[in-house]
């Protein structure tokens, strides 16, 4: 839903330094204004390795081009036509899904059947592996893990003195432990890639691993990659990226 859906028009005040927009013009003029800059929260969505940036959480502006010089052919119709034959075996697979449970007569929530087909292709994109949460229930706790950490970051975005105060542990100690075991798969997948070939897959580490930056000669490095496809996950699975929306500080 939208705001202007919700009543609230295309733009509204969320805190005292804080303006959500909701049109194409403001993103356009947000993201395309060279005088507006990120502001510090996004660093608080870092790994422990705080010289480890993402191009979500690249505040500088130099260092946010480079990866977008870098990450962005990866994300050109080149690449996704590349990346296409995967994504149709999962559509597949949930076309087929669907079918079992008509013919079984079940009533489907179609909510987490699509979460699941969203993390199963976004995953596969990030780290060239599927979490088979369409037909094995394992890892399908990924899905709160992903909302677990989305939910920890928006906290510390809005609150950033929060993260040293311990609140985590003492208070939601729930999503502590589930953000921690999504944290293990992730480890996991991605030693499972790095013992394969870089170009054995179709996917984010295959298309950008040897990409150098036309302007400045920078290669990505292994942490950055990762960091890159732990935030592409989630982007491509919980957000509705439709609706343009826009957070800035004044």
């Amino acid at each position: 839903m939208s705001l202007s859906d919700a009543g609230l028009g295309s733009v509204f005040r969320q805190g005292p330094n804080r303006l959500v927009f909701d049109s194409i013009a403001a993103l356009r003029d947000i993201y395309q204004n060279d005088s507006v800059h990120k502001a510090h929260v996004y660093l608080v969505t870092q790994n422990d390795d705080k010289t480890v940036y993402s191009i979500f959480n690249a505040i500088d502006k130099r260092i946010h081009a480079t990866k977008r010089r870098i990450i962005g052919p990866s994300l050109s119709e080149r690449y996704l036509r590349r990346f296409e034959p995967t994504m149709l075996l999962h559509i597949n697979t949930f076309l087929q899904e669907l079918l079992k449970s008509a013919q079984a007569g079940e009533i489907v929530d179609m909510t987490p059947r699509c979460k699941y087909l969203g993390v199963d292709i976004a995953g596969h994109f990030s780290f060239g592996s599927s979490f088979d949460m369409q037909t094995k229930e394992d890892n399908r706790f990924i899905v709160n893990g992903m909302e677990a950490g989305t939910y920890r970051s928006n906290v510390y975005m809005q609150y950033p003195l929060v993260q040293f105060l311990g609140v985590e542990l003492l208070l939601l100690p729930a999503l502590y432990a589930i953000r921690n075991k999504y944290g293990a798969v992730l480890q996991k997948i991605m030693k499972q890639r790095l013992d394969v070939g870089k170009h054995t897959k179709d996917d984010l580490f295959s298309f950008v691993v040897d990409t150098t930056d036309p302007e400045t000669g920078t290669k990505i490095t292994l942490p950055e990659l990762w960091s890159e496809a732990e935030f592409f996950l989630p982007a491509g699975t919980l957000y509705d990226i439709s609706i343009p929306v826009i957070i800035i500080n004044q």
